[in-house]
């Protein structure tokens, strides 16, 4: 089964919802950028581009030739690529530039642990709770091939799909 026509969906999808983030035009439908749904839409986006870019290339080959798009040339392991333009920037990095500009507050420098996943959080209050990510993918080395953590993978995983039970009221 060739999965490239959906890896593109995906991939158009996933663009759409992040760049839609900062985009500021009140005629565009999309007012509702506080809205917990929303947050949740683009909470999910992110998760399932930090878990596509920690997974090794043969685990997901539909996605590799777009991942430049979002992380340059230097995560597919080619420093001199002439095929793209000095101007292009990738997505996180753009994003994590307007992040910057947009919140100005210095985020500590974090250690990222190579072969886990960056965001493990299952929920935010506004789109700042993702400058952190935004800003440790944009600096994090692309070449670097660790084994998986499987175990912090499926612990995260296992925390997106479980629901969250009701509170019970105390009698």
């Amino acid at each position: 089964m060739n999965l490239i026509g959906v890896g593109t969906s995906v991939v158009r999808a996933v663009i759409s919802v992040l760049d839609s983030s900062w985009a500021i035009n009140a005629s565009n439908g999309l007012q509702a950028h506080g809205h917990p749904h929303w947050l949740q839409l683009q909470l999910a986006a992110a998760k399932l581009l930090d878990l596509v870019l920690l997974l090794p290339a043969h685990r997901l080959p539909q996605f590799q030739m777009y991942r430049w798009a979002f992380v340059g040339d230097a995560a597919v392991g080619c420093s001199n690529n002439n095929n793209l333009s000095s101007d292009f920037v990738p997505h996180i990095t753009r994003i994590a530039k307007l992040m910057d500009n947009k919140y100005k507050q210095e985020l500590p420098v974090s250690q990222i642990t190579p072969g886990e996943l960056i965001l493990t959080s299952n929920s935010i209050r506004s789109l700042q709770d993702l400058h952190h990510f935004f800003t440790r993918l944009s600096r994090k080395s692309n070449n670097i091939c660790a084994p998986i953590n499987n175990t912090q993978l499926e612990s995260v995983i296992e925390q997106d799909f479980l629901e969250k039970m009701p509170a019970v009221p105390a009698r």
